[in-house]
């Protein structure tokens, strides 16, 4: 089963993220117990431990759940992935970054461009500056699963012309409520800033904190400088605290968790916070607050609660920041009651929302009854493929190897294979034919998931020829099936059988064949071939002349032939199970390198191999008519009401 993978800003050591990432997993963990999920973060060692630390997983469970979030790393997540998820948290945003929302957005149209379902959870959307902003989020969010967690982000949505947008709330507003005892007007007050970012920023900094520090002074209320990323604002809040001599630091360490922070705050008097998620801790913990807004979704929030004139917005005038904390002091009362209620309810109702998504990834539509691999065989440009995982393609293989019936054809189809069979020509009409009539093909390249999930069509991924061929010699050895390779240069099949008896012991590999024989040489190896009686017959002559020879041996008209006897009919081959592996045994004797997994993951395996031999550009011709041959077929079908 694919994971669900989790995208957001994570591994940062931010108090809200990490909160957010908290309850999406412990969610998915009491939800979906049977969903895997990969997260996406900054640090993928930290992310683990806290996840075993809050209880969430295993070290073993953790070790498996959490990727880097580089940007090469995560577009191969992506593409072994399930269902992306993004978010929560303010992610699609340039208010900060740009290059933040150009993440984002990128793996979202990464996700959109392989077919994998994806969906935008529980976000604080904006603001979108530059029109290309805009256009690009359009773009990525069309056809997703789309909720935010409060009304500006709904509205900027729909004003860019994505529907349904569901309205939910953050995560952290799901948390377990902390114990209602509380410390009254005794506590301190909490104080929760961001680095301001331009030149001189700090000294703004230590004259906001300044005056917050002076009110809260001359009614003798202590203050407290909370840093909600310890370790990236270590040493600003350090500085800042030193500058403003009344004020005490106070940080928890990293890692620390949701509930952890709340007993925290259920400790203060009042909150002052520049961050929202500072803001829904102290409501949570039933503190009144005053609402810093450098963001404009602070102030939504502060409305959501029922806090009216809870917010300031810059520039803070030291005298308009002490009027709002004397006001704070000695008038604030703490969120409405029933507005944190509804907030709740939002949250558990959109992280329910998240996890019947994830439970879909293993409990497909039940409206109808499951059907078999091969009725579920669907046309792409006319040419069958069938829905089938790697996993699924390895048992249905292993079951005709050690059964009884006519000889078996396995094609691993590509965009390059299934554009020759378009050309006009005898050959091209023959390979239409054993395509048409190949036992099971499988979807060996990127392009082809591409097309499938484009033209509608539920395909679990690609299942690439190197790696299903690699995964049946496995097989192979621990069944005791007889393997025989035909193909490559003299002497490669001979390197590549040595190698995979080193690889896997015990391997009967009985015939190794190179691919260069004529006239008498074939007709003799054809026989040596039919004495052998191999289980599985691995070809490496390239496409498409391995299909068509493949088909030929099947039917009994290649082996006649040589040998001057009758066909015998259609059900004969000289193995159980025959397939095409093309330049696969070059890699296994050691000629070749196969491309490195991160590449693999990217589905620019052919772009890899390119670079290795720069003759097979020629064929990068294919790709483009191949492209633009789906997209006709798509618009073709919506033409017809389809």
């Amino acid at each position: 089963m694919r994971p669900v993978l989790l995208s957001g800003y994570y591994g940062f050591g931010n108090a809200g993220d990490e909160a957010i990432l908290e309850m999406v997993v412990s969610a998915l963990r009491t939800g979906a117990p049977g969903v895997p999920f990969r997260v996406l973060t900054a640090d993928p060692e930290g992310t683990a431990r806290r996840l075993v630390a809050l209880g969430l997983l295993t070290a073993p469970e953790a070790h498996e759940a959490v990727a880097a979030r580089g940007p090469l790393q995560a577009l191969g997540e992506v593409a072994r992935a399930g269902l992306l998820v993004s978010g929560g948290g303010g992610l699609l945003q340039e208010g900060t970054s740009r290059r933040s929302l150009l993440y984002y957005v990128g793996l979202l149209l990464w996700a959109r461009l392989l077919g994998v379902p994806r969906t935008v959870f529980a976000q604080g959307v904006g603001p979108l500056w530059r029109p290309a902003s805009r256009w690009l989020t359009r773009l990525a969010l069309a056809g997703a699963p789309l909720s935010v967690r409060d009304e500006p982000s709904r509205r900027l949505l729909e004003g860019l012309g994505l529907s349904p947008v569901h309205l939910t709330a953050d995560p952290v507003f799901a948390a377990p409520l902390p114990s209602p005892e509380r410390l009254g007007a005794q506590g301190p007050l909490a104080v929760i800033l961001r680095p301001h970012p331009k030149p001189g920023g700090f000294e703004r900094d230590v004259g906001l904190l300044a005056a917050i520090a002076e009110e809260a002074r001359s009614r003798q209320v202590p203050v407290h400088l909370l840093p909600f990323q310890p370790g990236p604002e270590r040493d600003w809040a350090a500085r800042l605290a030193q500058a403003v001599p009344p004020v005490r630091l106070v940080q928890l360490p990293e890692g620390t968790g949701l509930q952890a922070w709340l007993a925290q705050f259920r400790a203060y008097r009042a909150v002052v916070s520049a961050r929202y998620h500072g803001l829904a801790f102290g409501a949570l913990a039933g503190k009144p607050l005053l609402a810093l807004a450098v963001d404009p979704k602070l102030v939504a929030l502060t409305h959501e609660l029922g806090l009216e004139g809870g917010s300031l917005e810059p520039p803070f005038d030291p005298g308009q920041v002490r009027q709002a904390v004397a006001r704070l002091l000695d008038e604030g009362r703490p969120p409405r009651p029933e507005a944190v209620a509804h907030l709740r309810t939002r949250a558990q109702e959109g992280l329910e929302g998240l996890v019947r998504l994830a439970r879909a990834l293993a409990e497909p539509a039940t409206a109808a009854p499951r059907l078999s691999w091969r009725d579920r065989r669907f046309p792409v440009l006319g040419l069958p493929i069938d829905p089938v995982s790697l996993d699924e393609a390895v048992a249905i293989i292993s079951e005709w190897c050690e059964g009884e019936g006519p000889a078996r054809q396995v094609i691993t189809s590509n965009p390059e294979l299934v554009m020759h069979a378009q050309t006009p020509g005898e050959e091209s009409a023959r390979l239409r034919e054993v395509m048409t009539r190949a036992d099971l093909i499988v979807a060996d390249g990127v392009g082809l998931v591409w097309a499938a999930r484009f033209l509608g069509y539920a395909l679990p991924g690609r299942v690439a020829g190197a790696d299903l061929a690699e995964r049946l010699c496995e097989e192979a050895a621990r069944r005791g099936w007889r393997l025989f390779l035909w193909g490559g240069e003299p002497g490669v099949a001979n390197e590549a059988a040595q190698r995979l008896r080193a690889r896997w012991p015990g391997l009967r590999v009985v015939g190794t064949v190179h691919g260069y024989l004529r006239g008498a040489e074939e007709a003799e190896a054809l026989e040596r071939l039919r004495q052998a009686r191999p289980d599985l017959l691995l070809v490496g002559l390239g496409a498409p002349r391995q299909e068509l020879w493949i088909d030929g041996l099947r039917r009994g008209e290649e082996l006649a032939s040589r040998a001057g006897r009758p066909a015998p009919g259609r059900e004969w081959g000289p193995a159980r199970v025959m397939m095409g592996v093309g330049g696969v045994l070059d890699v296994w004797a050691g000629r070749k390198r196969r491309a490195p997994r991160w590449v693999q993951a990217l589905g620019l395996e052919w772009a890899y191999r390119v670079l290795q031999e720069p003759a097979r550009v020629r064929r990068l011709a294919a790709l483009p008519r191949f492209v633009a041959a789906v997209v006709a077929e798509r618009l073709a079908v919506r033409g017809n009401g389809g």
